[in-house]
């Protein structure tokens, strides 16, 4: 049995805090009714049938209310349901023991009324959690719990009813009862998924409570008189025989037989019928009152607790399928309803057995009432099936919905609303499919349906036509028996148009396809429509075939029906989504710059525009919108972002785009650890709803001066912990000219071990020069040390002194059998970068870096400028501030000065950065001067900005992810190419449309390419 649904369903935010909530609030819930019928007993010392009537007048309060409190759930949340339920509950339990049997009763109902509707409060956000494939395990897993806690509350309330007073259990429910309700208060699970918020009006009782839905609730009741009628059958027969001490023996095998039924049925590729399921159980517990012991009783009970909480599982699964989200919390308080209800005719019915027929007529009466219910619940589900009338005839390219109805489109299915209007053939109400392909489920079968969508395969069995429709949500596979339509189908091939109307129907048996959601089922057609056909195919529509990127490229469009692809184009738009609903969520405003704008020095070339109106002059595409949302601070907006669109012209680089995109962020009065924290809420959104992975804690914070030291990068990747290792002070004085020229220089000798690489052959050893020489390295000195005397050899071991040699393995921390590689410059940063590739392909090629973790880290304390030919540069931009230790003195050593400047690092990938603004005149002149740009040039550069920052700018600072990359990281592409949609190929080159091309000379003249700029007299 694999674990692996278990595994996703439990991974889904939110599942395992509601289902810990539920398994507190169900442990008081699975004993009320025992603790009742035994406080009735024992503690006021009357019959099993006074006992029975008072635990059914508490349970048909509780059937009441379960319903009221779905329909409030279903409007106002669950909260207010809580409260109210918490307190009654504490109330009615904590009085009980005060109470004489004629006013018990009465207050017993109004207990049961006002009772935590727990199956709605767990049932229903469990169901608007986890999507529609995955609820079958998730009610499996929850049904599991709910048996375990049907088990274990009764035989801690008799074990306490038995050992200590019959008024301790009720004292203890009155305390743990409102504690678990408090909890799932503070928990507060949402009761709707995102794509079912309800803007039509609630659907009428009568159009949702179909014959299937009312066997389902029949099912519920004949569960839960099995299970209640037992527990009081194996109680009194074990008082019979004085075995009560072994009563908590006997319902611990019957929670772990239903346990293990459970989880088995979760994993379980095929859907099986809750009616046989029931009907299982019930003839399994007719004979269990034949044998006297407990030890028979309990190995007798194995095949109905087998399929205890399958039966559950099955039947709550079956009715989150049968009706709207609208309502499906009032439906689940039916069902919990219906549960209880079986509870109040079990008890009674099983303790009248008991008193006046016997112990064994107990289970026989438990039994048979679930076996009645399942023969009522096939009845009704034959005889009461609502089928949608089928769609009338429309032209060859429409299918219409009932008649009175349209339909509105949902991420689900087509859902009919009812209008006064008949739609007509060909009007806007008509729609060419009423389901989508791959959502259609064993529970559809018998309903006509209309699809649409493309021939993913066409196979020709003896005459019968079959072929696997695909549409955006799926495949199904669709046969053609007879008739028109299966002639027809003989012309389809790979990726026709089609329209298919057909019944839903079960596959043979042994021709299922567990690995396909639909696999269950297919459609059995009547009439097919071809909507377009399709020619040869440059490319196959198959995730299992490699084809060339230029290939895929170049037809994208049909790149892009391959489910790879397009899933990681729907991840991206989830990714947009959870971005934007958190940062709304934050206060911020989503604002949208220009694209067209004037050419700023931001670090890399602008693409330009010739502007037609003004020959001579040019627009540029932005870079950033960084300076616009600096002004946005500026207006007073104080939180902006938008997912921008960007633009360089820069030199090829390998997975490279020259548009791409950001998610970018700005604040105002923020400091450099409110953005950071920020960064990290987005981060931790993103990755735990589209990656299942919870960061552990803080990202850890880095600075660049140390990543650089440590692991020769400013994006290191953390997954592996191997560190470079700083030799200029241990190396100093050696006679080696490689290394003492570049320490005499003032330059820098480092090291990194590559574990076992002792053991390398010389051509590989030589690969590593060409490696080295291909970054614009001499090449790459190492040391081998011996695998078994771990002395060292090779030849930097020739030319050291054996003072350094004897020390050397200390120094680096090299093991025998390692190899030790040296970088040696003038220039500090060039040697340690080196060293930090080398670390990657140490990385790689010792497979020391493990692909299925995350490792995050912040690098910060950036310097400020760097040195050019030219002078000093901003390694940022020219607006980022210098931290608190440099703001006084970064002009007086800008090489050593620091900038207040973040990047953000997921497994050696930069996937944002930002820093904090300058807001103050005096220092943003002070940067100006060390970059050699005077007033004049300043003024002609960012004028408009200098400008609008005489008007009291607020402090502020921001960030910007690199969008592409970040969603190429969470649908675990090679490139960001992936999740573009229509990407360039290396060198800014697109197959698809052909650009860049040339432009005609009438555009060129039209453009003002080759027009010089008016000059404009001063007056």
């Amino acid at each position: 049995m694999s674990l692996a649904p278990y595994r996703r369903v439990l991974a889904l935010p939110g599942v395992k805090s509601l289902l810990l909530g539920g398994f507190m609030a169900r442990m008081a819930y699975a004993a009320m009714g025992l603790s009742l019928i035994l406080y009735v007993r024992f503690g006021l010392e009357l019959g099993y049938f006074e006992a029975g009537l008072a635990g059914a007048t508490f349970v048909v309060g509780g059937a009441l209310g379960s319903t009221l409190w779905g329909r409030v759930v279903d409007r106002s949340g669950l909260r207010p349901v809580l409260v109210i339920t918490s307190i009654g509950m504490g109330a009615f339990w904590l009085s009980l023991v005060f109470l004489p049997f004629p006013v018990l009763l009465g207050a017993a109902f109004m207990g049961g009324l006002l009772n935590l509707p727990v199956f709605v409060v767990v049932r229903q956000p469990l169901a608007a959690l986890v999507p529609e494939e995955s609820r079958r395990t998730a009610f499996s897993l929850d049904s599991t719990l709910v048996e375990i806690t049907f088990m274990i509350g009764p035989a801690v309330a008799t074990t306490m009813a038995a050992t200590a007073a019959p008024a301790v259990t009720p004292i203890a429910i009155g305390i743990w009862a409102p504690l678990s309700g408090a909890l799932l208060w503070w928990i507060n699970p949402r009761t709707r998924a995102d794509h079912e918020e309800v803007r039509e009006a609630r659907p009428p009782l009568r159009k949702w409570l179909t014959g299937p839905v009312a066997a389902m609730l029949i099912a519920g009741i004949g569960t839960t008189v099995a299970l209640a009628g037992s527990d009081v059958a194996i109680v009194s027969l074990l008082e019979h025989n004085s075995e009560m001490d072994q009563a908590w023996i006997v319902m611990s095998l019957w929670a772990a037989y239903s346990m293990t039924g459970g989880l088995v049925f979760g994993t379980m590729h095929r859907d099986v019928n809750p009616l046989v399921l029931l009907a299982v159980m019930g003839v399994g517990t007719i004979p269990l009152g034949l044998l006297g012991h407990w030890w028979l009783v309990a190995a007798l009970l194995v095949p109905a607790g087998v399929v205890t909480a399958p039966t559950i599982a099955a039947s709550v699964d079956k009715v989150s399928k049968l009706v709207p989200a609208s309502v499906r919390g009032e439906a689940m308080g039916m069902h919990g309803s219906a549960m209880t209800i079986g509870i109040a005719v079990g008890g009674p019915l099983v303790g009248w057995s008991v008193d006046y027929l016997g112990p064994q007529w107990g289970f026989v009466t438990a039994g048979s009432g679930a076996v009645v219910a399942a023969i009522a619940a096939a009845v009704l589900m034959r005889l009461g099936r609502v089928r949608p009338p089928q769609p009338e005839p429309a032209p060859a390219t429409a299918c219409l919905t009932a008649p009175g109805a349209t339909v509105r489109w949902s991420p689900g299915r087509f859902t009919p609303v009812r209008s006064s209007e008949k739609p007509q053939p060909g009007s806007l109400h008509a729609v060419y499919r009423t389901y989508n392909a791959g959502e259609i489920r064993a529970t559809d079968i018998e309903y006509p349906v209309c699809l649409a969508g493309w021939v993913a395969r066409r196979r020709d069995h003896g005459g019968v036509e079959f072929i696997d429709l695909r549409d955006a949500s799926g495949v199904v596979q669709v046969v053609f028996r007879d008739g028109e339509a299966a002639e027809l189908a003989k012309e389809l091939r790979d990726e026709f148009c089609v329209q298919v109307n057909g019944v839903v129907a079960r596959r043979p048996e042994g021709n299922e396809n567990p690995d396909l959601p639909t696999g269950e089922i297919e459609i059995v057609a009547d009439k097919l429509t071809i909507l377009s056909r399709a020619a040869a195919l440059p490319l196959p529509i198959d995730d299992h075939l490699e084809v060339g990127e230029d290939v895929r490229l170049k037809h994208r469009y049909l790149d892009l029906r391959r489910t790879g692809p397009a899933t990681a184009l729907r991840l991206r738009s989830e990714a947009n989504r959870i971005a934007r609903n958190l940062l709304h969520d934050e206060g911020f405003v989503e604002i949208e710059t220009p694209t067209l704008t004037r050419s700023t020095p931001e670090g890399a070339r602008d693409f330009l525009v010739p502007v037609r109106l003004q020959p001579g002059t040019w627009y540029a595409l932005p870079q950033s919108p960084q300076l616009f949302k600096q002004l946005l601070m500026v207006s007073g907006f104080e939180r902006y972002y938008q997912i921008a669109r960007c633009y360089r012209d820069e030199d090829f680089r390998a997975d490279r785009q020259p548009e791409f995109t950001q998610l970018d962020i700005e604040a105002s009065f923020v400091t450099e650890d409110d953005v950071i924290k920020l960064g990290e809420k987005i981060v931790a959104a993103l990755w735990k709803d589209l990656a299942g992975y919870e960061l552990p804690g803080p990202i850890p914070l880095i600075t660049w001066h140390d990543a650089m030291r440590r692991y020769g990068s400013d994006k290191p990747d953390l997954r592996f912990g191997v560190e470079l290792v700083d030799l200029s002070t241990y190396l100093k004085g050696t006679e080696f000219r490689v290394f003492s020229g570049a320490l005499a220089a003032g330059g820098h000798v480092g090291a990194v071990v590559m574990p076992g690489g002792a053991s390398q052959t010389r051509k590989e050893l030589d690969g590593w020069q060409d490696w080295a020489k291909a970054r614009g390295a001499r090449g790459l000195a190492y040391v081998l040390f011996d695998a078994e005397t771990g002395e060292p050899r090779g030849p930097v071991a020739k030319n050291l002194s054996e003072e350094h040699l004897s020390g050397l393995a200390t120094a680096v921390g090299a093991k025998p059998g390692d190899a030790v590689f040296f970088a040696a410059s003038t220039d500090t940063i060039d040697a340690q970068e080196l060293l930090g590739a080398a670390r990657l392909e140490i990385g790689r090629r010792c497979g020391l870096i493990d692909t299925d973790e995350w490792a995050f880290c912040w690098v910060v304390d950036a310097p400020m400028f760097g040195k050019t030919d030219e002078g000093w540069t901003s390694l940022h931009h020219p607006f980022t501030s210098p931290n608190s230790d440099w703001a006084r003195s970064f002009q007086d050593n800008p090489g050593e000065a620091l900038a207040y400047a973040y990047d953000i690092v997921c497994n050696g990938n930069e996937i944002g950065g930002g820093s904090i603004r300058i807001h103050d005149g005096d220092t943003q002149r002070k940067v100006f001067d060390v970059l050699g740009i005077d007033e004049a040039e300043a003024a002609d550069k960012f004028g408009f900005l200098l400008e609008a920052f005489k008007y009291g700018p607020p402090p502020h600072g921001g960030i910007a992810f690199g969008w592409d990359r970040i969603c190429a990281l969470l649908s675990k592409a090679d490139s960001i190419r992936e999740v573009i949609a229509f990407p360039k190929s290396r060198g800014g080159h697109d197959p698809l449309t052909g650009a860049p091309t040339t432009i005609t000379a009438q555009q060129r003249k039209e453009a003002g390419v080759d027009a010089k700029p008016v000059v404009k007299e001063a007056n």
